[in-house]
């Protein structure tokens, strides 16, 4: 149904996805995104605190750039989600000049999925994506499609940790905030191009991770 909507040309720009990560002051890597290729076992060897102190980051992309980042205090809930759409990201984008139209997509993490984060989608945005959205309702297990997932939070760790770990959360958050405010405009509206390249490649891959095929790099472009 998501590829149908390229029929409309005014569709892919209206779209803005948003999402969280974990930055912690120590850079540790996130075991999910992070591999070692060599032809012979290298024997890496990580070491990292036994609690590292991390903040949460809530972040959006869209056409006309981005949004946060906008950091909670504690763990993800339902009601805190609630409150960073409330207090941060819709005042945040009212002075979007396509705000009447903008659909955001979310993926289907708990709090997301939370009634009141809904509900409270429902009132501000005309049609979103995402779980148990009446629009389009995002898949459950979605190989690697969003910006969010295949450049952003790749992109923003990949500068910020060149070598550095950080003193403490404040400088953290400061550092977060300066490397967000970085990312050139046309870098952005590459990545939302290739997240319309992955889903017809997904389709012709099967629905597995557009990432296996052997021409991925081929066929798609973050210059």
């Amino acid at each position: 149904m998501m590829r149908h909507r390229l029929e409309h040309p005014e569709f892919p720009d209206n779209l803005i996805f948003f999402d969280e990560a974990l930055f912690h002051v120590e850079g540790v890597p996130n075991r999910q995104n992070y591999r070692t290729w060599a032809e012979s076992n290298p024997n890496i060897i990580i070491s990292e605190s036994l609690h590292p102190e991390y903040v949460h980051a809530l972040m959006g992309i869209g056409r006309h750039g981005l949004i946060g980042p906008f950091f909670f205090d504690g763990n993800v809930t339902g009601q805190r989600y609630l409150d960073k759409l409330r207090d941060d990201v819709v005042p945040a984008l009212q002075n979007w000049p396509n705000r009447q139209d903008l659909v955001l997509v979310q993926d289907g993490a708990p709090a997301h999925y939370s009634k009141i984060a809904r509900a409270f989608l429902d009132q501000q945005f005309t049609n979103w994506i995402g779980r148990a959205s009446k629009f389009i309702a995002w898949p459950a297990r979605s190989p690697d499609l969003t910006p969010m997932d295949f450049f952003l939070w790749g992109h923003l760790k990949q500068e910020l940790y060149r070598g550095q770990i950080f003193p403490n959360l404040d400088v953290l958050r400061e550092r977060i905030r300066e490397e967000a405010a970085q990312v050139p405009l046309d870098m952005i509206q590459n990545a939302l191009d290739n997240f319309w390249k992955r889903l017809l490649i997904c389709e012709r891959n099967g629905g597995l991770s557009v990432e296996t095929r052997d021409n991925y790099y081929d066929e798609l472009d973050f210059n």
